[in-house]
């Protein structure tokens, strides 16, 4: 992310996602101020992200309750800034349910790593299907407010509908969040 701009100050965005061990986030972990936020049902939830390493080999998300009793399908997925499905999780039904409240969670994209660039956004996702949904750690802002699309950018989607991962989806049309996710990739 060099050249992007932060609130940290010019080039602190690499340190803040390296730090971590890391080769995307959305924000800094420190920015999370609300875990009450469920990862909702049939909801495809993505977060913009542009990664420091051009492997990106698993996915992950800080959840802050476990999910109850799956449903359907539940898992992560990269994501072009277009939309389209470059890779994803096995079934995290088991590693949602059984994780501890406050635990950051990650899994290996089956199949391999997924070359990505540097100079170039992703859609880091998450779908999940269960009796009571797993918590994931958010930055809110506030009820009721939609982060818009800037310069064509949508930085979080949630949207609805999904019993499995889209093989695309597209972000200009798609449900926008009103949480900004802190989904990241490694």
């Amino acid at each position: 992310m060099a050249g992007v701009l932060s609130p940290f100050g010019a080039g602190a965005s690499d340190t803040w996602v390296a730090k971590l061990g890391l080769a995307a986030a959305p924000f800094p972990i420190e920015m999370i101020n609300n875990t009450t936020i469920t990862l909702t049902n049939g909801f495809l939830i993505a977060a913009l992200v542009r990664p420091i390493s051009g492997l990106i080999t698993n996915l992950g998300a800080f959840i802050t309750s476990a999910s109850i009793t799956p449903t359907g399908v539940n898992g992560m997925a990269l994501y072009s800034a277009a939309g389209v499905l470059l890779g994803q999780t096995a079934d995290l039904s088991s590693t949602w349910s059984a994780a501890t409240p406050g635990t950051y969670v990650e899994a290996a994209i089956s199949g391999g790593a997924v070359s990505v660039s540097t100079s170039a956004n992703y859609y880091v996702a998450a779908l999940g299907h269960n009796t009571t949904p797993p918590g994931i750690g958010v930055f809110f802002a506030g009820a009721g407010v939609s982060y818009p699309a800037v310069k064509g950018n949508t930085s979080v989607i949630a949207d609805s509908g999904h019993a499995t991962m889209p093989a695309s989806f597209n972000p200009a049309t798609a449900g926008v969040g009103t949480a900004g996710y802190w989904f990241v990739a490694s």
